[in-house]
């Protein structure tokens, strides 16, 4: 599933709600570590869970290890809408040329 259109900030406001809601705090902040905030495997894969049906993204409990905060994820989040927008522009190119 592609990851939504949404510019960067609003799409790290989001997550953060979701990882605030999951992990229990309103005090967790873009920058805060995952597991340092009290993060294990089953409230990642709720996470996930969530982003799917909130965002339409997908998120893998393995993604927590190499993005461990929200701003980490959010950026990466955006950089794949950005990829998948443009490869999706190149095949369209392709198609009407």
């Amino acid at each position: 599933m592609a990851t939504p259109q949404m510019p960067e900030p609003e799409l790290r406001a989001s997550l953060l709600a979701i990882w605030q809601e999951v992990l229990k705090t309103d005090e967790l902040t873009p920058d805060d570590d995952f597991f340092e905030a009290g993060g294990h495997s089953l409230s990642a894969m709720t996470i996930c869970a969530r982003a799917k049906r909130v965002l339409g993204t997908e998120l893998e409990p393995g993604n927590f290890y190499t993005l461990p905060t929200v701003r980490a994820m959010s950026r990466e989040l955006a950089d794949r809408h950005t990829r998948a927008a443009a490869a999706s522009e190149s095949e369209s190119a392709v198609f009407e040329a």
